[in-house]
């Protein structure tokens, strides 16, 4: 339920404005904006349940977690012209999560 309303207010009409200035890897990355309410709208939830001040750690998380879902996407469509996407490797995930987990070492 959640999904489908961010697309529909805040993906669908970003591309929409946008569609005639990207191409079409450009617009993989409108997702990223989903991403970005969505994250800072957790923030929010996180201050109304904890009355503390937000450290955009969560919006953080959010902001990659759209950036890599949008270069995924452009790498299984770039790939998929040649081949069907491969499935992630071990080493490839130890990767993200030693990015996602950089700023906590």
């Amino acid at each position: 339920m959640v999904p489908a309303t961010l697309r529909r207010a805040i993906y669908y009409p970003v591309r929409k404005i946008t569609k005639s200035k990207m191409n079409s890897d450009q617009v993989l990355f409108l997702g990223v904006a989903t991403f970005i309410v969505s994250g800072a709208v957790h923030e929010l939830i996180f201050f109304y349940f904890t009355r503390e001040r937000p450290t955009r750690e969560v919006t953080l998380f959010f902001v990659l977690h759209g950036v890599f879902t949008a270069a995924g996407g452009a790498v299984c469509s770039r790939d998929s012209l040649t081949k069907s996407c491969r499935p992630v490797t071990l080493s490839s995930t130890r990767f993200i999560v030693l990015l996602v987990n950089l700023p906590n070492l």
